[in-house]
């Protein structure tokens, strides 16, 4: 056991955690067809052209919330329950990773259920960008008018219906942004298919996604403070993919290290569909000390799939492209290695794929430049990049990154 097991736990965990959510999205999926199958028979009622649409479009809004706060009421039980449901797994999980830090926790510990009315409250409480799950779907009926979620839901639709009326489209061209009608075995139905139901189904999953983990954080935390007598010694080491994927947040924060009770930690997830999380390790186990770590480069889908060891064969999605991956080792000459020596890696030329999708061409460049041209650091070099405290850093805007160029 070590830190080689935590990492393929954490791993495996990650994939889970994601079935669970998109599962919770999933399960109503039929409510949002429906829902949107009446919002655009809504819209289709409206004049075809002229002036009076924007009108009849605001007469049509009570009828279009009500629509869409079906779909809210139903995901927002459907996550809940979701989350209750896989409570087990999540403390389970959390046995197994404390337990590869050489923790050693005893069975009755590891066995021990957490009490369905607690898994409730936790799943009530996950949050998402700093808000409860009870909050944000109005759970308990305490606020008034329409939850956040249900107003989100709306202001998708309504910017996508005002849109355009302003661009001059038929009527019938705005409602067929909402669902896609299709005929199977004879029997007209929808399909999640149309702009505006694919963008309230992503919403619905980073939502989902965002708040799993949250569950899953205070599952593991709760055990931590359980257990403390157990986990004498250890730290709580910062774990982020290695991949074009990760924002600008999380990159500066990969293999930091706290020690417990070091409230600057910052709590996971971070953003909305956060793939990173604190782990507690030992700080003695030389894997999270090795100069070697496995991170994923991509190139674009019209090159073609990559040949041999660590080729991924389905292509990914980064910031709305499409790209194959493959696995490579990185190595740092000062260990641990970080996200920032993958970047190092990925400096061959400043358009490379992977850096150009993690940092965007600017800064790509930029970060080309001081690595490869003037042999900086490239911790350094990232951190000159972001501007905020650990856990709340953002790129520099780029007008003062150009300015940097000619310090």
């Amino acid at each position: 056991m070590g830190g080689e097991d935590q990492l393929k736990a954490l791993i495996r965990q990650t994939f889970s955690l994601q079935n669970v959510a998109d599962k919770a999205v999933v399960n109503v999926d039929q409510v949002l067809a429906q829902v949107m199958a009446n919002v655009k028979r809504l819209i289709e009622t409206m004049p075809k052209e002229g002036l009076l649409r924007e009108k009849a479009w605001r007469d049509l809004e009570p009828l279009v919330k009500a629509e869409l706060d079906k779909y809210g009421e139903q995901l927002g039980k459907s996550l809940v329950d979701a989350e209750v449901k896989a409570t087990p797994k999540m403390r389970a999980y959390g046995v197994r990773e404390f337990n590869h830090a050489g923790a050693g926790l005893p069975q009755a510990v590891a066995t021990q259920a957490v009490p369905i009315a607690q898994s409730i409250e936790m799943a009530l409480n996950s949050k998402v960008v700093g808000q409860t799950v009870r909050k944000m779907f109005n759970v308990d009926g305490k606020a008034k008018g329409q939850s956040p979620v249900n107003k989100a839901l709306f202001k998708t639709v309504d910017t996508r219906v005002r849109g355009g009326l302003i661009n001059g489209w038929t009527t019938q061209e705005i409602a067929d942004l909402m669902a896609t009608d299709v005929v199977a075995a004879g029997v007209p139905g929808v399909q999640l298919t149309a702009p505006v139901a694919k963008q309230i189904r992503s919403q619905s999953m980073a939502i989902a996604r965002t708040a799993t983990q949250d569950m899953q954080r205070q599952v593991k935390e709760e055990l931590y403070e359980q257990n403390k007598s157990q986990l004498g010694g250890m730290v709580w080491m910062w774990s982020t993919a290695l991949d074009s994927k990760t924002c600008e947040t999380c990159a500066p924060l990969d293999q930091r290290r706290w020690e417990q009770g070091d409230n600057s930690r910052p709590q996971w997830p971070i953003h909305p569909n956060c793939r990173c999380e604190a782990l507690l390790i030992d700080p003695e186990d030389e894997f999270w000390n090795e100069t070697e770590r496995t991170a994923q480069q991509i190139r674009p889908v019209e090159k073609g799939p990559y040949k041999g060891k660590g080729a991924y064969k389905t292509p990914i999605k980064v910031k709305g492209e499409k790209y194959y991956r493959k696995a490579v080792t990185v190595t740092s000459d000062r260990p641990p290695t970080r996200l920032a020596d993958v970047y190092g890696s990925w400096a061959t030329s400043e358009t490379n794929p992977s850096l150009v999708a993690a940092l965007g061409p600017t800064r790509a460049k930029y970060f080309y430049r001081q690595f490869a041209e003037f042999n900086k650091d490239p911790e350094q070099i990232l951190n000159a990049m972001l501007t905020g405290k650990p856990g709340a850093q953002k790129w520099l805007p780029v007008d003062k990154l150009r300015l940097k160029k000619k310090d």
